[in-house]
């Protein structure tokens, strides 16, 4: 017997048990993780998509686990399934498996900055969390990314955003370009008053940095058309805990359509919310999770 198969035939107890359809359709979807992620040989979050999708697209809707259809049905599927494969955090948060070194290499470590006063303060205010580094000097934002990415240097400080010009799109299609991720970030003032965002980055392995004192941020990505999603997207945040920080709606690449960029303060629950985007909300995706000083 088929894990779907099995979910149909319990639902009809369920429904002569519970009268309230709230309470059924929470339970429904509890019970049907488990059930899933058993029969999936792969286990994947991949194939458990896949799997679940499968299981709803049924003709006979009361047996269609139309449970997992409200956001508060597929949080208690996803609470569900990550109890039953606890090792799916890997999979879904940005994280390294094995514990990282301080720095990728022995001796001090190499930071690639722009010659400014503004790369020269964020520098400064990073020494906190990175101890002494020397500086290796580039002319401009591709030449820092390419410089760590070929492992000229240990990290790199890029600008992400400023005062003036907002979000600074070249930056992130360098980060994706080279492969690169945020370890941190920092905001340090400008010679005309202003604000600017830097950015620590790192190659592979993330640094151990401390916590103390530091906000952790989860960025997101989605597509800006449709309206739905977003919506949806902030009702699952809420329910686990992440406050917004900001939205920023820019043109993709090749300028044919649009995406929107979300900042969050995580919490706790950010694996259930990874969950969630990576198994309901495939088209919205965490790009970076880091620390602000």
């Amino acid at each position: 017997m088929s894990a779907v198969d099995t979910l149909r035939e319990n639902f009809a107890v369920w429904h002569g048990e519970l009268s309230d359809i709230h309470d059924l359709a929470l339970c429904q979807a509890r019970a049907m993780a488990p059930l899933l992620a058993e029969h999936e040989q792969d286990g994947s979050i991949g194939a458990l998509r896949l799997a679940a999708l499968r299981a709803l697209a049924t003709e006979d809707k009361p047996s269609a686990l139309l449970a997992v259809q409200g956001v508060a049905e597929r949080l208690a599927f996803c609470e569900a399934l990550l109890s039953a494969r606890p090792t799916l955090e890997e999979e879904l948060l940005l994280t390294s498996a094995e514990e990282p070194p301080s720095h990728p290499k022995e001796g001090v470590p190499l930071v690639a900055t722009l010659r400014s006063t503004v790369a020269a303060e964020a520098r400064t205010r990073l020494q906190g969390v990175l101890g002494h580094t020397e500086a290796v000097y580039c002319n401009s934002f591709t030449e820092l990314c390419e410089a760590l990415a070929r492992e000229s240097t240990d990290f790199a400080l890029l600008p992400l955003e400023d005062t003036a010009e907002g979000l600074l799109r070249r930056s992130y299609d360098l980060i994706e370009r080279y492969e690169l991720h945020i370890a941190c970030t920092t905001e340090v003032s400008t010679p005309d008053g202003g604000l600017s965002r830097i950015a620590l980055l790192y190659r592979t392995a993330p640094p151990a940095l401390p916590e103390n004192g530091c906000d952790s941020l989860l960025e997101c990505r989605t597509t800006a058309t449709e309206g739905e999603a977003l919506t949806e997207l902030l009702t699952v945040a809420s329910a686990c805990a992440l406050t917004l920080r900001r939205i920023d709606t820019h043109a993709t690449e090749d300028g044919e359509g649009m995406y929107r960029h979300l900042i969050f303060s995580a919490s706790e629950r950010e694996r259930l919310f990874a969950a969630y985007l990576a198994l309901f909300m495939p088209r919205t995706v965490i790009t970076a999770k880091y620390l602000h000083l």
